[in-house]
């Protein structure tokens, strides 16, 4: 005899006998067995705040993505899970909304305050992390600030050839 499993676990009906009810019952699982679990996080981070004017995106993306990883926030900032659904499972889409506030949070608290002003309209951390991406990484606006600055900062000198002095 082929037995399913109750809501709860324990061993339900035989297969041949459950009805529409006993199947509606068996999809609002999710509350004891949720395919998305709660992330807790304990790591601080010890780092410099990642901020518009301090050019440190390469090395605090680096030490950012060990800290991702380490606390179990990683693919929710690289590469979330779709978002459950709301009405068949309640228990899941719960659990995805509290670890995407959390990635969230997490990657917030690791910004200067004026980088979090900017980045406050953010609703979740895919967002953030894309527009982080956007300003800091390759030919976003800081990025070609810090390069400007660079360039208006750097002294030439009439008798040295312009190649030799970038270097």
């Amino acid at each position: 005899m082929d037995l399913t499993l109750g809501p709860t676990g324990s061993p339900g009906k035989p297969a041949s006998d459950i009805t529409d009810a006993d199947a509606k019952e068996m999809c609002c699982t999710d509350g004891v067995m949720p395919v998305i679990s709660q992330i807790k996080v304990s790591l601080c981070y010890s780092r410099e705040l990642l901020a518009k004017d301090n050019g440190k995106w390469t090395p605090w993306l680096k030490f950012m993505k060990l800290k991702l990883t380490m606390s179990g926030l990683y693919k929710y900032v690289f590469d979330p899970p779709d978002v459950p659904h709301k009405q068949f499972k309640p228990r899941v889409y719960l659990n995805w909304q509290l670890n995407n506030r959390l990635a969230l949070s997490f990657l917030m608290l690791e910004l200067s305050k004026s980088e979090r002003n900017l980045a406050n309209d953010s609703v979740d951390v895919k967002t953030l992390w894309e527009y982080l991406q956007m300003q800091h990484g390759g030919a976003g606006l800081v990025q070609q600030v810090h390069l400007l600055q660079e360039a208006l900062t750097t002294k030439c000198s009439p008798s040295e050839p312009i190649t030799k002095q970038s270097t």
